[in-house]
């Protein structure tokens, strides 16, 4: 390079200054300081291996140099190193990649420069060379297995494997040219010598063994397995399943060897693994399967496919115990599907028609549900049920909900003057801001009750009362007034009260029996009955609940018997009283 021209250029002048000395030793008086020139010096080329720190050395430039300045003008494609202290004549640097490495550096000396380049070529470390085909392994006749020889060590290797088999046996390799290659299922018992033989970059070799040893095949059992019972609509279709058989080249052979009474169900590809079933009727079907091995041994099993009915849905609507037939706006209107019949049900409600705004359902996927009506109107309901088998029922239901519904009654039809006419609306439901209206209508003639047409009690009431005051039939009239008016008239008959009547006083002797009979002549009433008592000891009265009792008395004085008359109309029963008295003397002797 050039730094070897610049050595020479030096030794040249100093020999031409030795000759113009006038040969010898001898210097001459008052001569001059050689001045040394400004030189770059980056290094002798060298080779290093990878992964080992690197110093460069300028150290032997030459001048007065006040700086020094490093670049890196080439490195490998995947390399990217970079220089520590590139401002100082000796800086490093660790290289990971191999290849070839160009640096330049450029000396100053108060500003003039001078620069030199210097080649580092770099090596990987040599990877020694070792063949490994994996663990020795044991695998039965029939299974397959791989081979491993990822695990050998060099540079650029190449694989190429060999196999030693035991007699009679039908192997080969697949991909042996690979580290991971697989064999062939080997069909003979023994010891299976497979070698790999690597080569890498430089050519050099080396090869390993490993031995798999197959024992003879576990004979497989022979078995049917016909699948899990399983439910399927009536009328469709099912596929059967005997891929869980084991055996050795089984066929298959599918029949049906019981169904309900009339069915026609059959089977499509009955000799395959997979046939398809087809019930027609609901009912159990049961289905048997033969599998047949390669040594003609056969093997059994059944499955029971049950055909189910489509699902019937059932809609009732329920009312809180507190409500009558009607159904009012706000009321609570409970949904039941549970006398619906299916397998396995699911449920879904649905409000399908209403007046005004939609109601929530609550609920909608249980058999019971509920919702709110807020308008009076027709609802419309529809519920579909679903079974196990994706059987789908739909069914729908109307009712009306109203905002009246008025049902009015009195205690009791019949009643006596002076009683009291209790008027109620047992049943009435109406919803909230229903005004409530009550009049009589008609009452006997020369009343001195109400007034016809009168209000009676409170207006808003849904339950008042009157004080009748003659005898005849009252008619009452109830109005409900919302977005429309329902009427109900309530009609009661007033009964003239009881009169009891004993009867004039009489007279008789000491232990004499005299008769009470005037009762029957001045009490009245509907359907009375008599009860005559006394609060003496020493009264007798004999059939004391008839109409004419006996009387009797051990000691002479003046009795006082009382009659209670009881009236049992049609209206509560009421009472009227009457006494007698009784003058009993001890008679003269003569």
């Amino acid at each position: 390079m050039k730094k070897n021209f610049l050595y020479l250029m030096i030794l040249i002048i100093g020999l031409t200054f030795s000759a113009c000395g006038g040969g010898g030793s001898e210097t001459t008086s008052g001569g001059t300081t050689p001045v040394i020139s400004l030189s770059a010096d980056a290094g002798v080329d060298k080779s290093y291996v990878a992964n080992k720190q690197i110093t460069l050395n300028a150290t032997r430039s030459t001048g007065a140099i006040s700086s020094y300045h490093w670049t890196i003008d080439t490195q490998p494609q995947t390399s990217s190193i970079s220089l520590s202290n590139v401002n100082s004549s000796q800086p490093t640097f660790t290289p990971s990649v191999a290849g070839t490495y160009i640096f330049s550096v450029e000396v100053d000396s108060n500003g003039t420069t001078a620069s030199d380049s210097v080649n580092i070529t770099v090596t990987s470390i040599p990877v020694a060379l070792s063949a490994n085909a994996g663990s020795d392994n044991t695998t039965q006749e029939n299974q397959s297995i791989g081979l491993d020889a990822s695990t050998s060590t060099g540079s650029g290797l190449t694989y190429r494997w060999t196999v030693q088999a035991p007699t009679g046996a039908a192997i080969k390799i697949l991909n042996l040219n690979t580290a991971k290659p697989t064999f062939s299922t080997p069909n003979v018992a023994g010891t299976y010598t497979f070698t790999v033989h690597i080569t890498d970059s430089t050519g050099a070799t080396d090869s390993d063994s490993v031995d798999i040893t197959v024992t003879p095949a576990t004979p497989i059992v022979l078995s049917a397995n016909a699948g899990n019972d399983k439910n399927v609509g009536s009328t469709a279709t099912i596929t059967l399943d005997g891929n869980a058989s084991t055996g050795s080249s089984l066929s298959y052979s599918w029949s049906v060897i019981n169904q309900p009474s009339g069915a026609a169900g059959y089977l499509s590809n009955s000799t395959t693994v997979s046939p398809v079933f087809h019930p027609n009727i609901a009912g159990e079907y049961t289905i048997r399967l033969t599998v047949t091995d390669s040594s003609n041994v056969t093997a059994t099993d059944t499955v029971v496919i049950t055909g189910l009915d489509t699902p019937i849905a059932i809609i009732r609507l329920k009312r809180d115990t507190s409500q009558t037939n009607a159904i009012i706006v706000g009321d609570t209107v409970n949904l039941s599907a549970s006398l619906s019949v299916g397998n396995e049900l699911t449920y879904l409600w649905e409000v399908i028609g209403y007046p005004g705004t939609a109601p929530a359902i609550v609920n909608a996927t249980s058999v019971k549900s509920s919702f709110i009506p807020s308008e009076s109107g027709t609802y419309n309901i529809r519920l579909t049920v679903t079974d196990s088998v994706n059987q789908r029922r739909v069914t729908t239901f109307s009712f009306s909900v109203e905002e009246i519904y008025l049902r009015a009654g009195s205690s009791y039809p019949y009643l006596h003057i002076g009683d009291t006419l209790q008027l109620n609306v047992s049943g009435t439901r109406i919803a909230p801001n229903t005004r409530i209206l009550w009049n009589t209508i008609s009452t006997p003639s020369n009343t001195d009750n109400t007034t016809v047409n009168g209000l009676i009690g409170d207006q808003a009431s849904l339950s008042t009362s009157l004080v009748p005051l003659s005898v005849g039939r009252y008619d009452i009239r109830l109005y409900a007034i919302a977005s429309s008016t329902k009427v109900h008239t309530v009609s009661a008959t007033v009964l003239a009260n009881p009169v009891a009547d004993a009867g004039a006083n009489i007279s008789i002797a000491v232990n004499q029996q005299g008769t009470l009979n005037n009762a029957v002549n001045g009490s009245t009433g509907t359907s009375l009955s008599y009860s005559w008592t006394s609060s003496s000891p020493n009264v007798i009265l004999n059939q004391a609940d008839t109409v004419t009792p006996t009387f009797s008395a051990s000691r002479s004085g003046t009795y006082t018997v009382t009659l209670t008359v009881t009236d049992h109309s049609n209206a509560p029963s009421k009472t009227a009283t009457d006494t007698v008295n009784v003058r009993v003397f001890t008679p003269i002797s003569k």
